[in-house]
């Protein structure tokens, strides 16, 4: 980043924020070094960008794993290709054996945590870059809380971000990563003031997207306002109408970890840069509705090095 401040060169946002959870999920997860600002085209890079890679061969098999539980099995048929499935066995083999062997402990969350973090960074950083008086205000607040804790970025220091909270759960309710929630019910489900009923068996489809731009749930939708999720305004949404990482016993599991990797990526950017938007960016965001909600023709931002000492 700091090459490409000194150079003015444009930067595709969500290929770097991408190479840097990829480094994350690689370390916490695998244990491994992947490096992937040195080595753009790694085994683990490469890979873990076909998990989200989506066409038409995929989404067909998709609709068959999901419809059709059993022709599907009859079929072999998987929603991964054999290469990538065949790679993360073997390295997640190889890692589970290591850690048995040396007594190391560590964190299984790849998919909760690689694409899906990079495309809220993304997101977030596009929205601050058209919004600098929101990107000011979440840069004081971390100058502030980092002052008093002698610059470190700890569990406590982030904690205090409260505004940050709310930029974050703004992006998520604007850009949902994942746009619609996939259900299979468990029993017979009487839809409340009707005479439809949702049969045991039924996959349901909930879609996130629709939800969280309702404007009878949130008012004027298509405007980026973090001071939806004030504690003031907290109350005033409606239960049920939020749902980035779905919600119940299947809710996310790795939405804390997410949320620690989006919030340490996004002190550790804004501290030092400040962002303005490239006009190689499509305003308003086209956005494509894969396994993961992307911006199509990807988000383009200018960067400017900081000079301010946030402990002075």
């Amino acid at each position: 980043m700091n090459e490409m401040a000194d150079s003015n060169e444009v930067i595709d946002i969500k290929d770097m924020l991408a190479k840097f959870t990829t480094d994350v999920i690689g370390s916490c997860a695998f244990g491994i070094e992947c490096n992937s600002f040195e080595t753009a085209d790694s085994d683990f890079r490469k890979y873990g960008k076909s998990v989200f890679e989506e066409n038409a061969f995929k989404a067909l098999k998709m609709m068959l794993a999901f419809n059709y539980e059993n022709l599907a099995k009859k079929l072999r048929i998987t929603i991964l290709d054999k290469d990538v499935e065949n790679f993360f066995v073997k390295i997640s083999t190889e890692t589970y054996n290591y850690r048995v062997r040396n007594n190391i402990k560590r964190v299984w969350i790849f998919v909760a945590g690689f694409d899906t973090s990079a495309a809220t960074l993304t997101f977030c950083l596009l929205e601050l870059a058209c919004n600098y008086d929101i990107q000011d205000k979440l840069r004081e607040e971390i100058f502030d809380v980092l002052y008093e804790y002698n610059g470190e970025i700890t569990y406590e220091a982030l904690h205090e971000m409260k505004y940050m909270d709310q930029v974050i759960n703004e992006t998520l309710r604007k850009y949902p990563v994942v746009s619609m929630i996939l259900r299979k019910c468990t029993q017979d489900y009487q839809v409340p003031f009707s005479n439809s009923v949702i049969e045991k068996g039924t996959f349901t489809i909930i879609s996130a997207m629709g939800l969280h731009r309702d404007p009878e749930y949130f008012p004027n939708p298509e405007k980026f306002y973090p001071d939806r999720f004030s504690d003031a305004n907290l109350s005033k949404i409606r239960a049920g109408s939020y749902l980035p990482f779905g919600d119940g016993p299947r809710i996310c599991i790795g939405m804390r970890f997410g949320m620690m990797q989006v919030k340490i990526c996004l002190i550790t950017l804004l501290k030092n840069f400040e962002f303005s938007l490239n006009s190689q960016t499509k305003m308003p965001p086209e956005l494509d509705f894969g396994f993961i909600t992307t911006a199509k023709g990807g988000v383009w931002l200018n960067c400017q090095k900081l000079n301010k000492d946030l402990l002075q």
